[in-house]
Order: structure tokens, then C-alpha cells, then sequence
């Protein structure tokens, strides 16, 4: 019993880290005080650690997590690890998050090739889930901080609205676009068009 208090206080303590620092970031987000500094990073690995870290709580939801990575997509790219690996990491938490016991998350990462939306080359990553879906009318509210699909859904699911937020920023600050594509009762599939190199130098602030 007391083992299973112990267990409580820590998973409640990290979703409480998580959403302190998902709040420092946003925050530094709208004050313009995040800087991006890129350099090579091999993009397999940071999708590999990034699944890795949020497998054993798809294990004990009871969700399948999948991953697809091409041989080709080894190739390295300009890219800022900490910020894009968070924002992997919060792609597949709010997949996780809105996928039923049974469900299956699939993450896929492209080869590097010519992206019509970026008009240069690079590369998509893409989150596909089971999950509960976002009605149409809602894709470009998910990205507002703190907004919720359903006023119930922080109560029911946890989450304070801002990790789709971050998401965008970081990956604009990358030179990329967040792509969203669901249904509802049948799952989401997001995805990201980055660039090998973003359209700036070794570092970007992102305002």
C-alpha cells in the first residue's frame, strides 16, 4: 500500500514538473527570449530517445507505439536536439494522452527529399494515433496556449493546453510548417515539413 502512495507522489510530481516547464516555456516563447542554436543532429536518433522515453507509459496505458524510420533518413540535419526532441516528445504525449487503452500510436520519419510547402529540401516526421480525434473546426485553435478542444477535456485527460503551442513555435523557429489531419472517434495524424537547414544562421530567436 504504501509502495502504490509512493508511485502516486511520483507520477503526480512529474506531471507537475512537465507543466511547470511547459509554463517557463511558453512564457520565454512570448517574451522573445528562446534562441534556437542548430547544429548537425542525426534525426533517427532523436525520434529513437524520444519514443524510447515515452514507451513504458504506453506500455501500462495499454497502447501499441510503432515506429517506422527510413534508411535513408540517417542523414544529418541543422537542427536545435533539445528543442525538437521536446517537441517529439510532446507530440507523442498528447497522442498518448487522447488514445484509449487498445489504441496505436505510429510514428514515421521520412528521407530527406524536396518539400513543395518549404521550397527545399528536407524532411517529414509524422504522429499518427487512434485516438479521440479533433473536429475540423478546431485544428487551428489547438495550436493557441491554453486552449482545450473540450472545456472538459483538462479534467478528463490532464494537461493544461500549451504543448501543441510549443510545438508550432519550435518548429517554425526551425524553418517548418505543423500540418493536422483527423477525425473524430477515429484518430489524428500530425506532421511536421522541416528543412536539413533552417533559412537562417547558426542561431534564431524566436519572437
Amino acid at each position: 500500500e504504501q509502495l502504490d502512495y509512493v508511485k502516486t507522489i511520483m507520477e503526480k510530481g512529474d506531471t507537475l514538473l512537465r507543466l511547470i516547464t511547459s509554463i517557463l516555456d511558453i512564457s520565454q516563447i512570448e517574451a522573445g527570449r528562446v534562441r534556437l542554436n542548430f547544429e548537425p543532429v542525426e534525426m533517427s536518433d532523436v525520434v529513437e530517445s524520444s519514443v524510447s522515453s515515452l514507451r513504458p507509459q504506453a506500455h501500462k496505458k495499454g497502447v501499441a507505439l510503432q515506429t517506422q524510420i527510413s534508411r535513408a533518413s540517417v542523414r544529418r540535419a541543422l537542427a536545435d536536439r533539445e528543442r525538437l526532441r521536446q517537441v517529439v516528445v510532446n507530440l507523442l504525449a498528447n497522442a498518448l494522452k487522447f488514445t484509449p487503452a487498445g489504441g496505436t500510436i505510429s510514428v514515421f520519419l521520412s528521407e530527406i527529399s524536396p518539400q513543395a510547402e518549404l521550397g527545399a529540401e528536407g524532411y517529414r516526421f509524422v504522429v499518427e494515433d487512434t485516438g479521440i480525434g479533433i473536429p475540423p473546426d478546431q485544428y487551428d485553435k489547438i495550436f493557441q496556449s491554453f486552449y482545450q478542444v473540450d472545456s472538459s477535456s483538462t479534467r478528463e485527460f490532464g494537461g493544461a493546453g500549451l504543448g501543441l503551442a510549443i510545438v508550432k513555435s519550435f518548429v517554425e523557429g526551425h524553418g517548418g510548417q505543423v500540418r493536422v489531419a483527423s477525425e473524430v472517434g477515429r484518430g489524428s495524424r500530425f506532421t511536421l515539413i522541416l528543412p536539413v537547414a533552417p533559412p537562417v544562421g547558426q542561431t534564431v530567436q524566436i519572437a
